[in-house]
């Protein structure tokens, strides 16, 4: 299933957010103008759960599931989140960084995507 709905932080609060110390991020790449971060599972678990790819205008976060993709990008004057992976799997997991839909924002779904 893909979602795309826009949410209310600017990507720079995201970029911060990630890169803040409560999670605990350790750059693994920083060329031609992408930054890969790898978030922890938690403080004690040290393997990876979610990589995040910061390019200037947009952030991919992939989850330690196989199954989910979030692409964070500039869209006009908003910022969109677009996901894709099973329905019931949406910010299910954690790390995470904070993600606030519009309010009033229409899902846009395709569930043609598996």
């Amino acid at each position: 299933m893909k979602i795309q709905f826009d949410i209310k932080e600017q990507l720079t609060d995201i970029v911060a957010e990630v890169l803040s110390s409560k999670w605990q991020p350790e750059v693994k790449e920083d060329r031609c103008g992408m930054k890969r971060i790898t978030l922890p599972c938690s403080a004690t678990d040290k393997s990876p759960a979610t990589i995040i790819d910061i390019w200037k205008a947009e952030i991919h976060i992939k989850p330690n599931h196989d199954s989910q993709n979030y692409r964070i990008f500039q869209n006009g004057e908003h910022v969109a989140c677009e996901y894709i992976g099973p329905q019931g799997e949406l910010f299910r997991h954690k790390p995470f960084p904070t993600l606030t839909p519009t309010k009033g924002d229409t899902f846009k779904t395709d569930l043609s995507i598996r």
